[in-house]
């Protein structure tokens, strides 16, 4: 390794840009999460049955939401399409279930579920490049 006039190496500014970018970037190499996500894209664009498959939920889930606005824009006291999992508390508060809310947090987490079949279950992906692509996601 050579060093400069003043006694850097090419090493040392490496490792001192990669420190200052892990402030930014809380420590996750995004090198790393680029690989992983590259995997995963990788093994989705090779699985015709799964995109199909995830087009059929994404159609079902829309439909469901649609369906949830229609029906709480004449009855504000419809049953709301997906309820939150009981440890979920982001959507306790009674404001959620007044409209235009109502129809944000149901969407949110009718996306929230598509998008973790999205991330899971995805032929030839590893475990350790689906749990880092689905928790990211």
């Amino acid at each position: 390794m050579t060093e400069s006039n003043c006694g850097i190496t090419a090493k040392d500014i490496d490792q001192a840009f990669k420190a200052n970018m892990s402030q930014f970037t809380f420590g996750i190499s995004p090198a790393g999460l680029a690989s992983s996500y590259f995997d995963w894209l990788a093994h989705l664009a090779m699985s015709p049955g799964k995109q199909i498959e995830l087009a059929g939920k994404k159609l079902k889930k829309n439909t469901k939401l649609l369906e949830y606005a229609v029906k709480s824009a004449i009855d504000s006291d419809t049953a709301p399409c997906i309820k939150p999992l009981p440890q979920d508390r982001r959507f306790k508060d009674p404001t959620w279930q007044q409209w235009p809310y109502n129809i944000f947090y149901q969407s949110f987490l009718l996306n929230q579920q598509w998008l973790q079949s999205v991330t899971t279950d995805i032929d030839g992906l590893t475990p350790k490049n689906e749990e880092v692509v689905s928790f990211i996601t």
